[in-house]
């Protein structure tokens, strides 16, 4: 059935959704006969050829219906339906037409997606499969819940095929002709959700399915399907029940050789052909070599030698043996290839897909191995990266819906595409640092495209967040700033909207998806019309707020005199570092550095923070404080590895230092486990250990040589924004120490004479939640309540109110520092320094799909405005605009560590999206005492002119060694707070050094 093919997609974009689900249409359109009076056909002989009823007939109408006027076309179409449910009542016919069904939908509005015309052809459909279901009619029930398809939103037609392969299961169907049909479909968009990185979507209707086939006994009925299910577990990294698969799918072949020997060689090769790629894909060369061979041999009688399917197959081999060191074996394959796939590109359709792409990555990796073809090798990386950034960009501009005149659709579609980061094909940016590195010595081009590409694998949540601010702040406070937040709030609930989806759909019940899917297209109305107006009054926006990266001149030239930028990442399994000023531009490659980097930031972390440590890291320490003699810091911290913290100095900043010298202000661009870690904890002389405070003290610290400011990204350097009001209606407000109930002897000691520190509270809370995650999750307040009890923020928040002046400072705490009371404090978007100080939570602590959250005083009862806890949504929601935003709990600066992944925590780009100008966040539990001055001694030193970088460093210093900034000694500085624990948890989070 032409339905099936590939190009259905193309009536309606893959990434986006649009409509309503068929719970709200069939309120709307409810199930009744549409026909209204006795039709002329009603007699025919569906058998005769120009019968009204016979199949080529309805074929014919189908495809009439496109040249009709829009207002008859659903009119025709509710007449075609009727005409085949009545085809289907007849003796001897099992079908309901030929193969003009597949194009009903696209007939109606010309291929483009339109919700008006499609809602009551679909009610119609369904009213039909009802009232054969009824009727007991399997096959004609299921004819017409399958003929829905293509009415659905792209991303609900996988979950609609489901529920038709569902349903054929309980109908004991599942050898009927549309049971097959739908299998074929499902792996189709099966392998869309693979290509597009949602491998474990795929793999839940794969399941799904398979679970049905096996109940029947009829797992080999579609050998196709179970292969695409070995590609599915391969790419879950189910590598032995994936290979199991793929023997069982060769097994099939082999018996079925001398009956269809034909069917078997082609199947076979097919399938060693999918093995080697997917086992490619995970990594695994040597699996997949033999497989790549087989199938790059076999394709060449099949297809012939320059036939697009054969050079995929040889290209395959050539990556499992590139995979394995045989770089020269490897690069006459992708050599062949390239000029035929780029041949291949003439035909417009077949130049949409990702071959090139691919095969372009792969050549360059080889060329790069293979000595005298580095240059070569970095013109194919680059021509990857260009061709991804093109896709990005078009999708960014909404695609081909932006051309269909469907302003709502087209607003989706951007909506969703900013919210897709890591793409699969993102490896062409890492082959072109990759290939840079190797053409470095004779490419003079090779660190500008590298340092390019190395922004296009980091684009962030956080630096989205930060630019989103700026645009905001461009916009100014009056209407045209409001409407610029409402845009970016409803883009963003759009894209919450569609990740919730995505696995919900398969279980959901229809009411819930209803809901949903209403929420979905009045938002995309919505945003579609905030677009148009942006359009019209605010020009810039568009270009202001696209996730570009910056050129490297741009970047040196937006950096002061004692400025420099570091960029560090891991790529490919090394680890490289960019390190610009306004006169110069260095980079640095540890080659394999990336799992030495992550080892040794696991350790100092350790150090710094137990909560973090491994087995074998906790016996360590215990090893360490066992030989020697006796600290008094034992009693606080684990001993501070500054060997090891001279080490990964050496591995990662050494090669750079020489571009850095001594400029005082230092922005860092991090990604990967190196983000966890404060690089003022390096150490830049080699010391055996440092197990007191005085030796601590003459510690050469990283941090006393450079101040340090983390930025989201390096697009945030050049910013702009409006000039920061100075009419502050507060200038100090503070939240913190909330009633809690928990062990009033561990809040007591919590910063006095014991090793724990806020956050420690060991919560792993499986139903610490409430509620459905797609339409609202609340937190239980009794557990909430059951938290210690935090005396020392009470203390931390008076004495910057004291510091910071009285009348000019509004503190709540206890019973005062509530959910709803920050959500309703007018007072926020005046304030200049904002502090949280409490407990904060993570979502490993809450369970799986829980958002990170402040703990503030827990109502008797939760509701939509409190709940105990401010997570990131409710904090991005606010409207603030202070200098200073504190963020003083544990952990509120780092996210995930994994490669591309986005260096800062969901809490510190909610912040930094609600308008902070600079956060200061932790990267581990912090003690109530040390953070208590080493906040107040940045906002004080910030307060007298100092550049916040070195308010902060400044701080640090202070603590550390019990001296501040004005050479007084500070009363209540204890000789534990010279350990790095003490003195280095928050980092500076801004755009700009201010």
């Amino acid at each position: 059935m032409l339905r099936r093919m590939p190009f259905c997609p193309l009536w309606a974009s893959s990434r986006l959704f649009r409509g309503l689900t068929l719970a709200f249409w069939l309120i709307v359109y409810p199930a009744a006969g549409f026909a209204q009076s006795t039709p002329a056909w009603l007699g025919a002989d569906a058998n005769e050829p120009g019968s009204p009823l016979h199949e080529d007939t309805l074929d014919d109408l189908v495809i009439r219906i496109s040249g009709l006027p829009r207002e008859q076309r659903v009119a025709a179409a509710l007449d075609l339906i009727e005409r085949v449910a009545h085809r289907l009542t007849l003796p001897g016919i099992s079908d309901g037409m030929g193969v003009g069904d597949g194009f009903l939908f696209g007939n109606l509005n010309d291929g483009v997606y339109d919700l008006e015309l499609y809602v009551p052809v679909l009610a119609a459909l369904q009213a039909k499969a009802d009232r054969f279901a009824a009727r007991g009619s399997a096959n004609a029930e299921l004819f017409f819940l399958d003929w829905q398809l293509l009415g659905y939103p792209p991303e609900e037609r996988l979950a609609h095929l489901r529920r038709v392969h569902r349903r054929a299961a309980e109908l004991n169907a599942l050898d009927n002709r549309v049971a097959r049909s739908v299998r074929f479909a499902i792996g189709l968009y099966v392998r869309a959700l693979n290509d597009e990185g949602h491998a474990d979507e795929a793999l839940i209707a794969m399941s799904q399915t398979f679970a049905e086939l096996d109940a029947k006994g009829m797992r080999l009925s579609d050998p196709a399907l179970l292969r695409i299910f070995g590609e599915t577990l391969t790419l879950n990294g189910r590598h032995d029940e994936a290979d199991a698969v793929f023997a069982e799918q060769l097994g099939y072949w082999q018996t079925r050789a001398e009956a269809a020997p034909s069917d078997a060689f082609r199947q076979t090769q097919l399938t060693n052909n999918q093995m080697s790629y997917y086992r490619n894909i995970m990594g695994r060369f040597a699996d997949a070599e033999e497989p790549g061979r087989i199938a790059a041999e076999m394709a060449i009688p099949l297809f012939g030698r320059e036939r697009g399917a054969t050079q995929r197959a040889r290209y395959n081999y050539a990556t499992a043996l590139l995979g394995q060191g045989k770089a020269a074996e490897a690069l006459p394959f992708y050599e062949e290839a390239l000029p035929l796939q780029l041949r291949d590109e003439t035909d417009a359709f077949v130049g949409r897909n990702t071959d090139t792409i691919i095969l372009l990555t792969t050549l360059a990796r080889a060329r790069a191995q293979v000595p005298g073809n580095e240059s070569a090798a970095l013109a194919a990386a680059r021509n990857a990266a260009d061709r991804l950034r093109a896709r990005r960009n078009e999708q960014l501009a909404g695609g081909r819906e932006a051309s269909q005149g469907d302003a709502a659709v087209s607003a989706l579609a951007r909506a969703v595409a900013r919210g897709t980061r890591r793409n699969p094909l993102s490896s062409a940016y890492d082959m072109v640092l990759y290939a840079g590195w190797a053409a470095r010595n004779i490419e003079p081009a090779a660190l500008a495209a590298a340092f390019s590409a190395a922004q296009d694998l980091v684009l962030s949540d956080a630096g989205d967040a930060i630019t989103q601010a700026a645009a905001r702040s461009l916009a100014g406070d009056g209407p045209l700033g409001d409407l610029v937040r409402q845009r970016q709030d409803t883009a963003n609930k759009i894209v919450a909207g569609v990740e919730a989806f995505r696995t919900a759909q398969y279980d959901a019940d229809p009411e819930q998806l209803a809901r949903r899917r209403a929420d979905q297209t009045a938002l995309g109305e919505r945003l579609a019309e905030l677009d148009a107006i942006l359009a019209r009054d605010f020009s810039e926006y568009a270009e202001l707020t696209a996730p570009n990266s910056v050129e490297i001149g741009k970047v040196r030239a937006s950096l002061g005199k004692d400025e420099a930028l570091l960029f560090l990442l891991p790529s490919e399994g090394s680890h490289f570092v960019f390190a610009v000023t306004r006169n110069t531009a260095e980079w640095h490659k540890v080659p394999d550095g990336a799992e030495s980097v992550a080892r040794l930031v696991g350790r100092l972390k350790c150090r710094l923070d137990e909560m973090t440590c491994n087995a074998e890291e906790s016996f360590s320490i215990l090893q360490e404080e066992d030989k020697g003699e006796a600290s008094p810091i034992d009693d606080f911290y684990p001993r501070y590895d500054v060997a090891a913290a001279h080490k990964l100095y050496r591995l990662l900043l050494a090669p750079v230092e020489k571009a850095l010298g001594n400029k005082k202000t230092v922005y860092v661009v991090s990604t990967g486990a190196i983000s966890a870690l404060p690089l003022a904890t390096l150490v830049t002389a080699p010391v055996a250990s440092a197990t007191d405070a005085d030796a601590l003290k003459t510690v050469r610290w990283l941090g006393n040589r450079h101040a340090f400011v983390a930025l989201p990204s390096v697009s945030a350097l050049s910013l702009t924004r409006r000039s920061a009001s100075s009419a502050a209606q507060q200038f100090f407000v503070g939240y913190g120490a909330p009633s809690l109930d928990g062990d009033p002897s561990q809040a007591e000691t919590r910063g006095g004479s014991s090793r724990r520190r806020r956050g420690a509270a060991p919560l792993r809370a499986a139903g610490f939640f409430k509620g459905d995650p797609g339409t609202g999750m609340r937190v239980d307040p009794a557990l909430l309540r059951k938290m210690d009890p935090l005396p020392g923020t009470a203390r931390e928040l008076d004495s910057l109110a004291s510091a910071l002046g009285r009348t000019s400072s509004v503190v709540h705490i206890g019973d005062a520092a509530t959910e709803g009371a920050v959500k309703q404090d007018a007072a926020l978007v005046g304030a200049n320094v904002l502090v949280f100080a409490t407990h904060g939570l993570l979502p490993g602590e809450m369970g799986q799909s829980a958002e990170p959250g402040l703990v503030l005083t827990p109502p008797s009862s939760a509701d939509a405005i409190d709940d105990g806890l401010l997570t990131a949504s409710e904090a991005a929601a606010l409207n603030l605009r202070a200098k200073w935003v504190v963020l003083s709990a544990c952990n509120t600066a780092t996210a995930d560590s994994a490669p591309g992944a986005d260096a800062l925590s969901g809490l510190a780009r909610a912040f930094l999206y609600a308008g902070a100008q600079s956060l200061l966040a932790s990267h581990w539990r912090v003690s109530d005492d040390a953070s208590a001055t080493l906040t107040l001694q940045t906002i004080q030193t910030g307060n007298r002119g100092v550049r916040q970088a070195q308010a902060l460093q400044a701080a640090q210093r202070a603590v550390r060694s019990g001296v501040d900034p004005t050479g007084e000694a500070i009363a209540e500085w204890k000789p534990h707070w010279a350990h790095p624990s003490a003195w280095a948890p928050f980092t500076l989070i801004t755009d700009r050094n201010r």
